[in-house]
């Protein structure tokens, strides 16, 4: 799968704008944008946490933003840029009012879940971040070129739980050589969004009966193809 690209100004924005489209997320629609109440932010005096960690991952919760375009800065004095969201879904049903985000914080990888809304003044679509995971080990160069570290799948995945398709899970996996990835084989972890806690959690059904998950992994932008 090679995925389309839109235009953009910067390379950082079209390295994220792949990312989500490789990922199968829906791209956001106008520059990132603090709303007044939030302008403190990462400027406030307060050390600068490690790019990827779980100290910059803490530091996003509580920020609302405008929705962004890839390769925006999601919060001033932060890593992490905008990659790309998707909403959530429910017993089936997409669920209004949440989006599940993606951000390429140095090229690691962090999860965010947000919570929608319009304002009327200007009809833009506002995100306030209620919770947000650094995944440990995943980067954006290992899932699309192959590069050192695990590769992850988002919303929109091709992964299943309980023999079923589900657009929640997120897992991060080792690449090998295989139609379908299990615990026995390539993945690594896997994370879940709980809408009723506004929390991302750690999948327990997929680490207690790992047999129970298995993906399908997308083909990385560089994979040899066959002539």
């Amino acid at each position: 799968m090679r995925p389309r690209l839109h235009r953009h100004c910067s390379a950082a924005a079209l390295t994220i704008n792949v990312m989500a489209c490789a990922l199968g997320m829906h791209t956001g629609l106008v520059g990132a944008q603090a709303t007044p109440a939030a302008q403190a932010g990462a400027s406030d005096g307060m050390p600068i946490p490690e790019p990827g960690s779980a100290a910059e991952a803490r530091a996003l919760v509580g920020w609302e933003y405008r929705l962004a375009i890839e390769g925006t800065r999601i919060k001033p004095g932060l890593s992490c840029l905008e990659g790309g969201g998707s909403s959530l879904d429910s017993g089936g049903k997409e669920v209004p009012g949440w989006r599940a985000m993606t951000f390429d914080c140095d090229d690691h990888v962090t999860l965010a879940l947000g919570r929608e809304r319009v304002d009327g003044r200007d009809n833009a679509t506002y995100i306030r971040i209620v919770d947000a995971v650094a995944l440990p080990g995943a980067t954006v160069s290992a899932t699309l070129h192959h590069k050192p570290g695990l590769a992850f799948t988002g919303p929109d995945n091709n992964c299943k739980l309980d023999g079923r398709h589900n657009r929640n899970l997120v897992v991060t996996m080792r690449r090998v050589q295989r139609e379908w990835l299990t615990w026995r084989n390539g993945l690594v972890a896997a994370w879940t969004y709980d809408l009723e806690r506004g929390r991302i959690g750690i999948e327990r059904r997929a680490v207690v009966a790992r047999e129970l998950a298995a993906c399908h992994p997308r083909e990385p932008l560089d994979t040899p193809r066959a002539s």
